[in-house]
């Protein structure tokens, strides 16, 4: 699927504004970070399209993760996979006692499709910025806020080996 294809779904799935300019910005610096990285079998493109869908799934709902995952399912199994692991939703099933590890990004690009959606909201910022701006935006849900917490170091770890080269 190409770039063009992935700014169609989300039109056919009613993606509105916001959600079209978040998806399209988060596209752009997964794209800057994937161009950036040597090796580690990262497709430049892939992580933009990656990138550009990773939130499709909140047009049906929460889990959006998930959701996203299944819509791209049948399209192409790799965009699936990268779209499935990119936010919280490790930490939401931790803090109901239920672990699963499939749910965090290993691969290099699942990696970098969550980092840049830690980058942009609405617009590009530090993850220290996002992380107190999805807070503000959560701040009647306790527990999403506690999984957003637990999360932030993971997201710090990635931004290290990523961003600086540091693992």
């Amino acid at each position: 699927m190409d770039y063009e294809a992935g700014l169609e779904m989300l039109k056919f799935f009613g993606a509105d504004n916001r959600l079209v300019n978040h998806s399209v910005g988060v596209a752009g610096v997964a794209y800057e970070l994937a161009s950036k990285v040597n090796g580690h079998g990262v497709n430049p493109e892939r992580v933009r399209v990656a990138g550009l869908l990773h939130d499709i799934g909140r047009t049906i709902g929460e889990p959006h993760e998930i959701y996203s995952g299944a819509i791209l399912m049948n399209m192409d199994k790799k965009l699936a996979g990268i779209v499935r692991q990119h936010g919280f939703l490790y930490e939401k099933m931790k803090l109901a006692g239920i672990v699963v590890p499939d749910l965090l990004p290993v691969q290099m690009e699942n990696k970098i499709v969550a980092l840049a959606d830690g980058y942009f909201g609405q617009r590009r910022m530090s993850l220290k910025e996002r992380f107190d701006d999805i807070r503000e935006r959560y701040q009647n849900d306790g527990m999403f806020v506690k999984a957003v917490d637990m999360a932030q170091g993971r997201f710090e770890q990635m931004e290290r080996e990523i961003v600086r080269g540091k693992g």
